[in-house]
């Protein structure tokens, strides 16, 4: 929080900035000192009560995948752009939880069509993942739970989940390979409904 005091050439007026709102307080000549103190009191109040909860229930609970685009990004360009639409089934899914995870259900592998990987998506055995997650203003940033090991492949990913209007969620996977400066960059956009 950053105080501005005026002095007598502006009128004697206190101003309290804090994030969401303005307090402004006017001085007069006949004001006592015992308000004060109880001002201060009601202000901290204020700000202790503004606390945010760890999580928005906005994304609360569990999504069924119902889409994914893959592509590829060399400088920029989007290459080999590929929609799924099928074969979504109920082990694809995400789950929020109150406690800043989320747990990640597939079936398939899906590939961008640049003919180097199958052409359908391929069956696997289901798998479960379990991440973490927090609000980072305009998205959820999902990353791995911290398990003491550091990134023993080297890959830079991005995970971000975007609550859509219309109770939509569209999680986006950005692999950089080993550097997040990389020009090439594998790009999943995958879109969940509750």
């Amino acid at each position: 929080m950053q105080a501005y005091y005026a002095d007598e050439n502006f009128n004697n007026v206190l101003h309290l900035f804090n994030v969401k709102r303005y307090v402004i307080i006017t001085k007069t000549k006949n004001m006592n000192t015992p308000r004060l103190p109880l001002l201060f009191i009601v202000l901290i109040a204020c700000l202790v009560s503004c606390k945010k909860g760890s999580q928005s229930p906005g994304v609360l609970g569990n999504w069924h995948q119902v889409k994914l685009r893959v592509y590829e990004l060399h400088h920029d360009t989007v290459m080999y752009d590929t929609t799924y639409y099928h074969p979504f089934t109920g082990f694809d899914f995400m789950d929020f939880k109150s406690n800043g995870s989320c747990t990640v259900g597939t079936d398939h592998y899906y590939y961008e069509a640049n003919g180097f990987y199958p052409k359908t998506p391929q069956a696997i055995a289901p798998q479960l993942s379990t991440f973490d997650y927090v609000n980072a203003g305009g998205g959820y940033v999902i990353t791995p739970p911290n398990t003491g090991v550091t990134n023993p492949g080297g890959f830079v990913v991005t995970d971000t989940a975007f609550y859509m209007p219309g109770d939509t969620l569209r999680v986006q996977v950005i692999g950089y390979g080993h550097s997040i400066t990389s020009t090439v960059k594998s790009v999943s956009q995958n879109y969940y409904v509750r």
